[in-house]
């Protein structure tokens, strides 16, 4: 190696390679001429080549440096982090494409990042942190511009970086020290270049971690970066910028109109005796009034906060900002309430915006919905709980039309009896704790798509998040899977045969089922479907207090929301799946006081009649 370029250097016994493995990654590395490496056992030769073309200042830690890094001394200065996890801090974690359920919410690429958080309580608690954060005083931010993400401050950081790399000329993020290498793997979206300051003496484990100096900073804008983004306190050296350069660094961003980014996930671990000297970009920029020109992310799941729960915040006082949040995801449902209470929450409740609604059966109406920040359209079919049948391979078209993803929800229909990647859908979601499973003991979700770079996203990025089932659940649905198709048979033959019987009752204003002789739709379930599902809904003629009294009589039939497995399942929508709407909202989207959803299970039909013949009387 030339000793004067100082090629790179490949630690022994720091990962685990063959040695002609060794040897192949020493030669590569020789060849692309750049700095020093430290390897990591997580990447592969390609990518620790892609990785250092991004940046000739980039180095890559491996877990046994990582814990010198921890206790490590930066120049004259102790480092101010509590003791990391070896291997944690420089794992990938790329941008989640979030999957938090089968029929919850996805999140795509190069969108905005929302994902309904995992439950109402935590989300109280989410909004509680906020209020007492170290950021603060959260009277100086509009009511809308605080956002629950979920996945944590990555998730919240690439929400920020999308908006302003779509809002100005660059799109090049200027990172100020090391970490972050998830940036570089998005080099087709973002131009990243590293700023660190080599200046400083290094210590005795050689390596080179400094923030950047003001000065450094400000040569660096001189190329109009979209964003500067600051890590306040560094991870994982621990250095911080003082209040002066901070000032200092946000008059340069003031001046030159960029944005700073902070990633604040890191404040809690910073050690009780320099606490005096830390202070967030965030109150800087607040004391010279330029808070608009900071977006703050922070992440719940460091720290003593909410340790296991992957939920952080995005505060900002930027308008545009704001805007962008709400205007990025076109969401499809039966206008409004014919929908899982999982994009209701999305959509609703926890002001996570980005959500456009419209009834997918007026093409005119959904075409003029898509805008040029679309990009994901979803939709459900046959839908819950009405039952209607969307035209996949027509939407697929219209999704082709304006390049925009469309993911279908087939957990209804199965994939026994619907197969919407061959009808043009780019990714089809099953909830596998319905009929997949089918025995009502397993929470799982399941993505399909046809193409492989898309599954490979999918997957890295549910690896990121540890969004990974259990090894027993994995078994449960994998034993499931093994008789959907006795299952589905059995509680398809019986679905028909009660949908015929509930049609001749004389209390039934109306059956929607696609067997059904009165369902408008049946040319295009006959096109798009194998067969006809097991979910039935029924309008009776009977007030609200007289079908909550029927409920409570049932033996066979279980009361519960919800559905697709052995047994046979009732649901009351009206005060169960659909009761977070007002009365307002559930009439306006047909869902009556008088329905009640049948889940069909693989009992004798006989019985299952009987059953309801006597519950309602």
């Amino acid at each position: 190696m030339n000793a004067n370029k100082s090629f790179y250097r490949v630690l022994e016994g720091k990962y685990n390679n063959s040695e002609a493995e060794k040897a192949k990654i020493a030669q590569k590395l020789e060849a692309e001429g750049q700095s020093e490496l430290a390897m990591t056992v997580n990447y592969n030769i390609d990518r620790v080549i892609a990785l250092m073309r991004a940046s000739d200042q980039l180095s890559i830690y491996d877990s046994a440096t990582l814990d010198r890094i921890a206790v490590n001394r930066v120049g004259d200065k102790a480092n101010r982090f509590r003791k990391l996890s070896p291997g944690i801090a420089f794992r990938p974690a790329p941008i989640p494409l979030y999957l938090q359920s089968a029929s919850d919410s996805l999140d795509v690429g190069a969108t905005a990042n929302y994902a309904a958080p995992t439950g109402q309580s935590d989300a109280i608690r989410a909004l509680q942190l906020v209020e007492g954060d170290l950021v603060g005083d959260v009277e100086a931010y509009p009511s809308e511009g605080i956002y629950i993400v979920e996945g944590g401050a990555t998730n919240g950081i690439y929400t920020a970086l999308n908006f302003l790399s779509k809002t100005v000329d660059s799109n090049e993020i200027l990172v100020c020290g090391p970490g972050y290498f998830q940036f570089y793997e998005r080099s087709d979206e973002f131009n990243v270049r590293a700023l660190i300051n080599e200046e400083v003496n290094r210590d005795n484990t050689g390596i080179v971690n400094f923030l950047p100096t003001v000065k450094e900073i400000e040569d660096a804008v001189s190329k109009k970066p979209a964003v500067i983004f600051i890590t306040q306190p560094n991870n994982p050296t621990g250095e911080l910028y003082n209040g002066t350069e901070l000032q200092q660094i946000i008059q340069i961003a003031i001046d030159n109109g960029v944005t700073i980014v902070e990633d604040a996930a890191f404040e809690e671990l910073v050690l009780p005796e320099f606490r005096e000297e830390f202070v967030s970009v965030a109150k800087v920029a607040r004391e010279m009034g330029a808070l608009d020109r900071v977006i703050t992310i922070k992440s719940f799941s460091k720290g003593k906060n909410m340790p296991g729960l992957r939920l952080g915040y995005i505060a900002t006082t930027n308008q545009k900002m704001i805007d962008f949040m709400a205007d990025n995801l076109l969401q499809q449902r039966d206008c409004p309430a014919n929908v899982n209470g999982g994009l209701i929450m999305l959509d609703s409740y926890f002001r996570l915006g980005g959500v456009g609604v419209v009834d997918t059966t007026d093409f005119d109406l959904f075409e003029a919905a898509i805008k040029p920040t679309t990009k994901l359209i979803w939709i459900e079919t046959p839908t819950n709980p009405l039952l209607k049948i969307n035209d996949i391979a027509r939407i697929a078209a219209l999704a082709r039309k304006y390049n925009v993803l469309l993911a279908v929800d087939s957990t209804f229909a199965t994939p026994l009896n619907q197969s919407p990647l061959q009808l043009g859908a780019d990714i089809v979601v099953y909830s596998t704790t319905k009929y997949i499973s089918g025995h009502s003991d397993v929470i799982g979700g399941a993505l399909t798509a046809k193409d492989k770079k898309l599954i490979d996203k999918l997957r890295w990025r549910r690896n990121a998040l540890g969004l990974n089932p259990s090894p027993f659940d994995c078994w449960l649905i994998q034993r499931g899977l093994k008789t959907l198709k006795v299952r589905l048979d059995q509680q398809q033959f019986n679905a028909g045969i009660l949908a015929d019987w509930f049609e001749a009752r004389g209390d039934v204003c109306k059956v929607y089922y696609p067997g059904a002789k009165s369902f408008t739709q049946k040319e295009l379930v006959a096109w798009q479907m194998r067969d006809n599902g097991a979910m039935i809904l029924v309008e009776f003629k009977y007030s609200s207090e007289q079908i909550c009294e029927f409920l409570q009589r049932f033996k066979l039939w279980k009361l519960a929301e919800s559905l697709g497995g052995v047994e046979s399942m009732i649901d009351y929508p009206w005060l169960m799946t659909q009761s977070g709407l007002s009365v307002e909202e559930r009439c306006e989207s047909r869902i009556s006081s008088g329905m009640v959803r049948f889940s069909v299970g693989i009992e004798a039909v006989e019985d299952l009649i009987v059953d309801v013949e006597e519950a309602f009387g």
